[in-house]
């Protein structure tokens, strides 16, 4: 039977660090500097410079582990991989291509798939000023060049409901299985909405109210797993929804130090 596996994208710089880690990471001239040894060795250049990391930023030191984690798992686990889907927002294609380190596979590449993004009612009116396919293999990241998306960034509307969200999910994964053969392992790395937006409806269920989907986003942890299998009993192709393969990735909070606390009296 083929299967599903779905990852939320790895710890995020903006969300450890707060929005300023741009205002004191990157000098004048817009040089990237490591402020913290969290935060990543280098950062992909943008032809926006360091304003396009503002909505779209990358993952943490910690993120890059958390990813690579994942990925031995999947090694040791899993069958190999047959596809490896990523949403196209820096962090997760970030967190696709760890996963691949961490699995030791020479195959796939990463197919980013602009249908794999979060539910667009997040996004405060605008689209985050995503890195195209040929500058993240420029940064090398290990992207699918020859892919087709199935939905193109101007199919994707900010004006969408909630139930569009999980009309637009089950869209990518059904057109995804279309082209998968038996026996397939299917990787969807995308955002904590993407665990259940992308099964909910596989499974035969209905989409999720927005109270809801928000309830079961804030549960889902930095490379949190969802794990989908089809029914090989059934004529009809059923899924559900079953205990992922590996065990789930946990660790305490880190607080920033600060060296100055001996000095005090």
């Amino acid at each position: 039977p083929r299967s599903m596996i779905m990852v939320r994208h790895a710890e995020r710089v903006d969300v450890t660090f707060g929005q300023q880690w741009l205002q004191y990471s990157f000098d004048r001239d817009g040089t990237y500097h490591r402020k913290n040894l969290n935060m990543p060795v280098g950062v992909p250049v943008r032809k926006g410079g360091s304003d396009g990391f503002v909505k779209d930023s990358p993952i943490t030191a910690l993120g890059v582990y958390q990813a690579q984690l994942t990925g031995e798992a999947m090694r040791e686990h899993c069958q190999s991989m047959t596809y490896i889907y990523a949403s196209p927002a820096l962090r997760c294609v970030q967190t696709a291509h760890a996963i691949l380190q961490g699995a030791r596979v020479d195959s796939p590449s990463i197919r980013v798939e602009p249908g794999l993004f979060e539910w667009l009612a997040w996004c405060q009116n605008y689209l985050p000023s995503w890195m195209p396919p040929a500058d993240l293999a420029a940064a090398g990241l290990r992207v699918d060049m020859d892919y087709k998306p199935i939905l193109s960034l101007s199919q994707l509307d900010l004006k969408e409901k909630v139930g569009d969200y999980y009309k637009r999910s089950q869209r990518v994964v059904d057109d995804i299985l279309k082209q998968t053969p038996p026996g397939s392992l299917v990787v969807l790395v995308g955002h904590a909405g993407t665990l259940d937006a992308c099964t909910r409806q596989l499974i035969g269920e209905e989409p999720r109210t927005s109270a809801q989907l928000t309830k079961i986003v804030q549960k889902v942890p930095y490379c949190g797993v969802s794990y989908a299998v089809e029914d090989s009993a059934s004529s009809g192709g059923s899924w559900q929804i079953a205990c992922p393969p590996f065990p789930p990735l946990t660790h305490a909070p880190n607080p920033r130090f600060d060296w100055r606390t001996l000095r005090s009296s």
